[in-house]
C-alpha cells in the first residue's frame, strides 16, 4: 500500500480518542523507547494496543516461527487499527519487521509506519517495505500524525516523516530540531490494559514485565557526547547536525516521580539500573538527584559511564545516594585500537584513574569489552591483558562480540579493507541472535578463544595474576585451549556462587534473580 496524502479521505477518519493505533515492540519486553511512545499517546487519549513480539536475553532469542507471526497478524487484524507502528530498534530485526509488514498487508489495508534506530539510520531501505518511516525521536511527531489522520488533515509536512506516495514518490521531511521535551513524557506505563505479548508460540494478554520484578530500568536523559565508530550514536549526531545538542536530561523531580511510581507498582523491587549512555556529568544535578533518591527511593543503583567522565566529586556524590556499581566501556586495552578503530581518545592512564576512583569509593566496576575484533593483533590482545592485570581486583565483565551495524564508520572501514562483506553487516547477518554477548559455544578461532579465557580470568581475585601471565605464554594453549576453557568455566561458576551468596546475605536474592545469575554463567560475562 502507498499513501496519497492529498486523498487521505480514503483512510478511515475518527475522533482522536477513537483512532486505533497498534504499536509493536520487537524482542524487548521492557523496550523503554516504545513504552515512552505508548505513555505519551495514552495520556493524550489515543487508543493504543501495545504488542510485545518476543523477548531476548543473553543470546537466547530465536527468530519468529510461522505460528508466532500468524498469531501477531491475526491479533492485529482483530484490533482493526487505523495505523500500525513497528519499532525497529536494532538492525538485527530489519528482516523480521519486513516479514511482519508483508504479513500484515495481506490481512488489513491500514498503513504501516516504521520507527526506531534502524529506520533512522537507513530510511531509504526501510521505506521500500513500509508506507511511512519516522526518523529520529518520534513521540510528538507520531502524536501529530495520529491527530491529523484522525481529523482528515494533510500530514505531508510533519518533520521527520517520510511518506511513500502512489507512484513510488517519497516525501522526505528532515527531522525536527532537538529540544528538551523529556519532562513532557509521562512515566512508563506497566498496567495490563490493551497490552499483549507473544513468546514461545504463546499469545497472552497483559504487560509481560512481571509485577514481581526486582530490577527497574530507567532513562534519566538521552544522547551521548562521544563518537565511537562502532555505535550508531555518531550517525544520530550527523543527522541532527545544527539541529540542537543531542544530550538532554530530565528534571530530578520527573525522574524521582517515575521511580516512586515504580516502587508502588513493583513491591519486590530491589535495585535500579540507570540506562543512560553516559550518566550525569552535572555535579549540581547529581547532588539534587542523590538527595531526593536517598530520601524517597533508597535502593542500590547502577549506571553507565565513559572512563573520561568518571570524576571523583561525581562518584562521591553518587555513592552517598546508593551507587554500588558502574558499567564502564573500555572496549580494548590497546590504545591504538581504541583511537584508530573505535574512535575513542581515552588513554590507559585515564582508564586506570577511573578504576582507582571506583576502588576508593567501593564502587564495583563492570568492564565492557568488544571481542572477536579482526583489527586486533596479538600485541593488541596482550596489551589488553596487561591493562586488566594492572587493575585492582575483583572486577566484572560484559564481553560483547563485535557487531557491524549498517553505515557506521567502523563498518565502512571493514568493508573498504575487505575484512567483511555486505553479508556480514547486521541487517543481513543477524549476529545479535547468536553472539551479542560472548559465549564458548560460538564458533571462533582457537587463538581468539585463548585470549578471551585469559581476559575472563583476569578479573577474579582467586586466580593468581602470575598464573594468568604464565598461561598467556604457553603457545600450546593458544592452539589447543580446551583446558583453559575448563578453568574459565569453573571460575565463572565460582564467581556466580559468590555473587549468589552475597545477594543472599544482603536480602536481594530471589528465585528470579537466581535464574538470571545461573543463565549468565553460560556467558563469559563474569
Amino acid at each position: 500500500m502507498c499513501i496519497d496524502v492529498h486523498k487521505i479521505s480514503e483512510l478511515r477518519t475518527r475522533p482522536t480518542s477513537e483512532f486505533r493505533f497498534t504499536l509493536i515492540a520487537l524482542y524487548n519486553f521492557n523496550h523503554l523507547g516504545v513504552r515512552a511512545l505508548h505513555s505519551l499517546l495514552k495520556s493524550k487519549g489515543v487508543h493504543v494496543d501495545l504488542i510485545f513480539f518476543k523477548n531476548m536475553l543473553f543470546n537466547d532469542a530465536k527468530r519468529p516461527t510461522l505460528e508466532e507471526t500468524n498469531q501477531l497478524t491475526e491479533l492485529i487484524k482483530e484490533k482493526n487499527p487505523d495505523l500500525v507502528g513497528i519499532s525497529v530498534s536494532c538492525s538485527t530485526f530489519y528482516n523480521i519487521a519486513k516479514d511482519i509488514t508483508d504479513s500484515v498487508k495481506q490481512k488489513i489495508s491500514s498503513p504501516v509506519i516504521w520507527g526506531g534506530a534502524h529506520p533512522t539510520i537507513d530510511p531509504d531501505q526501510c521505506i521500500n517495505h513500509s508506507d511511512m518511516v519516522f526518523i529520529g525521536e518520534g513521540e510528538f511527531g507520531l502524536l501529530d500524525l495520529i491527530t491529523k489522520m484522525s481529523q482528515n488533515l494533510d500530514f505531508s509536512d510533519i518533520p521527520g516523516l517520510w511518506i511513500k506516495k502512489n507512484g513510488g514518490h517519497v516525501i522526505k521531511n528532515a527531522p525536527t530540531p532537538l529540544s528538551n521535551f523529556l519532562n513532557l513524557i509521562p512515566p512508563n506505563d506497566y498496567e495490563d490494559d490493551k497490552k499483549y505479548y507473544i513468546e514461545k508460540g504463546n499469545l497472552k494478554n497483559g504487560d509481560p514485565y512481571s509485577k514481581n520484578n526486582e530490577l527497574y530500568t530507567i532513562l534519566t536523559g538521552r544522547g551521548c557526547p562521544f563518537d565511537c565508530t562502532y555505535c550508531i550514536n555518531h550517525l544520530f549526531k550527523d543527522i541532527y547536525t545544527s539541529r540542537g545538542f543531542p544530550v538532554r536530561r530530565r528534571s530530578v523531580s520527573h525522574v524521582i516521580n517515575e521511580l516512586g511510581q515504580a516502587k508502588k507498582m513493583f513491591p519486590n523491587l530491589k535495585r535500579v539500573t540507570i540506562f543512560d549512555d553516559v550518566f550525569v556529568l552535572d555535579k549540581k544535578w547529581a547532588k539534587e538527584f542523590c538527595d531526593e533518591y536517598k530520601e524517597k527511593i533508597n535502593l542500590p543503583f547502577s549506571c553507565l559511564f565513559h572512563p573520561s567522565t568518571i570524576k571523583e566529586d561525581i562518584v562521591s556524590i553518587l555513592k552517598q545516594g546508593g551507587l554500588d556499581y558502574i558499567d564502564i566501556g573500555i572496549e580494548s586495552g590497546s590504545e591504538r585500537i581504541r583511537r584508530e578503530i573505535f574512535g575513542r581518545k581515552d588513554s590507559n592512564r585515564v582508564i586506570k584513574n577511573a578504576m582507582d576512583i571506583m576502588r576508593r569509593y567501593n564502587v564495583r566496576p563492570y568492564l565492557d569489552f568488544i571481542l572477536d575484533n579482526p583489527f586486533e593483533t596479538v600485541e593488541d590482545k596482550r596489551q589488553t591483558l596487561d591493562l586488566l592485570l594492572s587493575f585492582p581486583r575483583p572486577f566484572m565483565f560484559y564481553f560483547y562480540s563485535l557487531i557491524y551495524f549498517p553505515k557506521t564508520k567502523m563498518t565502512q572501514l571493514a568493508l573498504e579493507k575487505k575484512i567483511i562483506t555486505e553479508g556480514d553487516v547486521e541487517d543481513k547477518k543477524g549476529k545479535v541472535f547468536d553472539q551479542f554477548q560472548v559465549t564458548f559455544s560460538y564458533k571462533r578461532k582457537k587463538e581468539e578463544l585463548f585470549w578471551i579465557c585469559l581476559f575472563s580470568l583476569s578479573g577474579k581475585s582467586f586466580i593468581p595474576k602470575f598464573l594468568i601471565r604464565s598461561l598467556s605464554k604457553i603457545r600450546l594453549l593458544s592452539a589447543k585451549p580446551t583446558l583453559l576453557v575448563m578453568l574459565t568455566t569453573i571460575s565463572n561458576y565460582i564467581r556466580v556462587i559468590g555473587i549468589g551468596l552475597e545477594r543472599l546475605f544482603s536480602g536481594e536474592l530471589t528465585y528470579t534473580m537466581f535464574k538470571r545469575y545461573f543463565k549468565a554463567a553460560f556467558t563469559l560475562n563474569k
